[in-house]
């Protein structure tokens, strides 16, 4: 039989739309991300609704909005229950992007999408793990396989295999194959190939957003990053860089964290989000996920690389605008929609000198992509050069919580006392029916341990609201004279509830919580005791994930005070100037180009990408020789078959044919040729051997449903001759460089052949056989040697 995939674009196909895909293995459902805008307005939802409630796994690849912006609702209004997969720092910073952008929009007007106490619910739920880690799925996903491989572009970055059977799926997009400073590059390529594991995936889901890009050196961008900042510092003008909450911000901060302490400006620079303190809390305690280079450093200098001198963490605008003269700020968010990002623009917008420095293009539709046209638009010939100054008026909705004030700060209090009443009095109603219940005829002839047992319950009720209200009660109390009720009598009672202390049949209750103490925390979140460290001196994944997780007053106390939102569309002066830097930390058209030629994946399926950079790519694909010729371009809501077409067969071995195998090993896999007669399981023998899977044709007369059963051939009957297969996949380029270290001279000559010692030649076919001719000498024999060793013969 054959693994049956299918995969469907819920969103983020044929435009740059959030990412989330449905890929579906035979009876299996996998969800790849689960994303939304800041905004929180995604075509998608509706979609995602009947979807969710059926999938068996979450696989999340990138802590930012775009990959896991909609993971929070789904899991506390789409009923997402099943288990969700992601590397420890997606989990923790996406956690905090997720709360910062919470509250931001809750700074700006209602929001009741979900509360603060789902996010910590929904990441809670994420199941953390490791690159290169194999995790075994359960249940309808009997038989899948998952893994995790690093994919640069931020922290935590993941690229997902998916393997099952013969079906090898690969899940690469937004990555980076380039060192950053704060990021080591993509495991995709190692020693100029692709990685083993990851080589030849039968079908390959990746993205084709920087198709159509350019991306220049990092000294020569850090280069154009640090004059457009000195040129305008230096004027006596700000500069606002609007990025996200916990992931390409690092880099940001890094890059001029090293400028800073290079050139030692004395100019201040601020990282402005709700949550900044948290943000490099958490990256401090994950040095092991950072580049070598970080943790190199650390072990050299024994100070943590993050602990930042010239840049000041900051939650509120407040210290910002207390400082005068010139300044940098990295504030989130990088659309320029909400957030203290927007709140600045508004302000810094309309002051001729001040700089707008992109570090990205910004999300599709938003603020910050209509910045970055206006300067690709005023760059001659489209060759960047410098800044735009900006001359526009926009319309621009300004939205913004004030607090209540003078008749409707009354009228709200009001109001609330009012409210405060009515549930007091639906208390004391309560409390009167309780204590009239435990009163009530009848109790008597109860026994006594139920009795017990009521005065243990008897309710604390505070009654003071009561007395006020209503001074006594009227409790009626039949009595038996003779075998007969006379006229119920009443007598007017003070309403006073005894308070009994709880106990139980060992004495009183305790209260665990009471002799509980709270670990406390420094001033960078760091636990003072009791908290177990790495060998860096850092917090180690469980404990940082254990943090003490804050809720919507923190840093942010205004939020419970009485408030109104206001809204209303006003015009915003620019007159500032626009820059765009290519810091978006993904691979460029190139270099994609390049990497799906050495991949040579069987199909390939491009997303997230607007219409021309899809298209382009898909040309570029076909065009080539080296890269399939099965290129798909799935439409929102389209749904492809991706199965690779190859059949397979279970089978069960008997412990005499098994016993007879000869086994050979190569990369982690065992070989063995199998000749052996196949029937029915009915006709099969009672005791057979150990379950072992076996590929090959399916026999017409035997029925997949049930596992047929492979035995010996008898004696008397004729035996197949069995030709030697050669296992492997080898590389000419690889195999070079094994030569080499052999002692061979290998150089590769006309039409891809490799001579050694000008003796002997290699060459390897279309269909990926070897060809080694020579004269025959021990030079020879030692070279067909090494190439059988790159093989399994069976």
């Amino acid at each position: 039989m054959a693994s049956y995939v299918k995969f469907t674009a819920l969103s983020g196909a044929l435009n740059e739309d959030p990412l989330s895909y449905l890929l579906e293995i035979e009876d299996a459902r996998i969800l790849l991300d689960c994303g939304s805008t800041d905004a929180f307005e995604s075509a998608s939802w509706a979609t995602l609704a009947s979807v969710v409630p059926h999938v068996d796994v979450v696989l999340l690849a990138h802590a930012s909005v775009e990959h896991l912006g909609a993971y929070v609702r789904a899991f506390t209004t789409l009923n997402l229950q099943c288990p969700v997969y992601a590397t420890w720092p997606v989990q923790n910073m996406g956690r905090l992007i997720m709360q910062d952008l919470f509250l931001s929009r809750l700074h700006s007007e209602p929001f009741a999408a979900f509360k603060m106490g789902d996010i910590s619910a929904a990441f809670d739920h994420i199941t953390p793990v490791r690159y290169r880690q194999p995790l075994h799925l359960t249940g309808k996903c009997q038989g899948i396989t998952i893994e995790a491989f690093s994919a640069g572009h931020s922290i935590g970055g993941t690229i997902w295999k998916i393997h099952k059977d013969t079906e090898n799926i690969i899940y690469a997009v937004n990555y980076n194959h380039m060192k950053e400073i704060h990021l080591d590059g993509s495991v995709i390529l190692h020693e100029g190939q692709i990685l083993e594991a990851l080589g030849r995936p039968s079908i390959l889901i990746t993205d084709s957003q920087s198709a159509l890009t350019t991306t220049v050196p990092r000294k020569q961008r850090e280069a154009t990053f640090l004059d457009s900042l000195q040129q305008t510092l230096t004027a006596g003008h700000s500069v606002l860089i609007p990025t996200d909450t916990a992931t390409r911000a690092l880099e940001l901060c890094c890059t001029i964290e090293q400028l800073w302490e290079a050139k030692r400006l004395q100019v201040p620079v601020f990282f402005l989000s709700h949550r900044s303190q948290r943000t490099f809390t958490y990256a401090r305690s994950m040095l092991e996920w950072l580049s070598d280079s970080i943790n190199q450093r650390f072990t050299n200098s024994r100070e943590n690389p993050l602990d930042f001198k010239w840049i000041k963490l900051v939650h509120a605008l407040a210290p910002v605008e207390d400082i005068p003269g010139p300044k940098v700020v990295l504030a989130s968010h990088q659309s320029l929609e909400i957030g203290f990002a927007r709140a600045l623009l508004e302000t810094w917008a309309g002051q001729p000198g001040n700089l707008v420095l992109l570090p990205d293009r910004g999300p599709a539709g938003s603020l910050a992509r209509r910045l970055y046209d206006s300067w690709a638009a005023g760059q001659p010939n489209g060759t960047p050069t410098g800044p735009v100054t900006l001359n526009t008026t926009l319309e621009l909705a300004h939205r913004r919580r004030v607090l209540l004030a003078g008749a409707e700060l009354y009228e709200y209090r009001a109001a609330e006392r009012q409210k405060q009443e009515q549930e007091a009095s639906q208390a004391a109603l309560l409390a009167r029916s309780k204590a009239l219940l435990e009163d009530a005829p009848g109790r008597a002839g109860e026994d006594d341990e139920a009795s017990d047992v009521s005065e243990a319950e008897v309710d604390d009720e505070d009654i003071e609201d009561l007395l006020f209200r209503q001074h006594d009660l009227f409790i009626r109390e039949p009595t038996l004279v003779g075998g007969v009720y006379h006229a119920a009598q009443t007598f007017r009672m003070f309403p006073y509830i005894e308070r009994r202390k709880r106990f139980d049949d060992y004495g009183e209750i305790i209260d665990p919580n009471a002799y509980t103490k709270d670990n406390p925390l420094t001033q960078h979140g760091v636990l003072a005791y009791g908290t177990r460290r790495g060998a860096a001196g850092a917090l180690d994944d469980s404990a940082a994930a254990n943090l003490t997780e804050p809720g919507a007053e923190d840093h942010d106390g205004d939020l419970n005070a009485p408030a109104k939102y206001v809204s209303e569309v006003r015009p915003v002066e620019f007159r500032c100037q626009v820059r765009y830097v290519g810091m978006e930390g993904r691979s460029d058209g190139r270099s994609v180009v390049n990497l799906l030629n050495l991949w040579g994946p069987k199909k390939l399926v491009l997303v997230h990408g607007d219409p021309a950079s899809t298209e382009y790519l898909a040309q570029v694909c076909l065009a080539s020789e080296q890269i399939t010729h099965e290129v798909l371009t799935p439409s929102v809501g389209e749904t492809l078959n991706v199965s690779t077409g190859q059949l397979t067969l279970k089978v069960t071995l008997t412990d005499a044919l098994f016993t007879s195998l000869r086994l050979d090993s190569l990369r982690g896999y065992q070989f063995a040729p199998v000749s052996g007669r196949l029937r029915p399981r009915d006709e099969a023998s009672s005791t057979l051997g150990s379950a072992a899977p076996a590929t090959g044709p399916v026999p017409a007369t035997t029925s997949t449903t049930g596992r047929p059963v492979l035995d010996l051939i008898a004696f008397d009957q004729p035996h197949p001759f069995h030709r030697p297969v050669f296992v492997g996949d080898a590389r000419l380029t690889h195999l070079r460089k094994i030569l080499l270290r052999e002692g061979f001279r290998a150089e590769f000559q006309d039409e891809g052949v490799l001579v050694c010692n000008d003796k002997v030649a290699i060459r390897k076919t279309e269909q990926g056989n070897f060809f080694v001719e020579g004269m025959l000498s021990p030079e020879y024999y030692r070279v067909r040697t090494i190439v059988y060793r790159q093989h399994a013969i069976c």
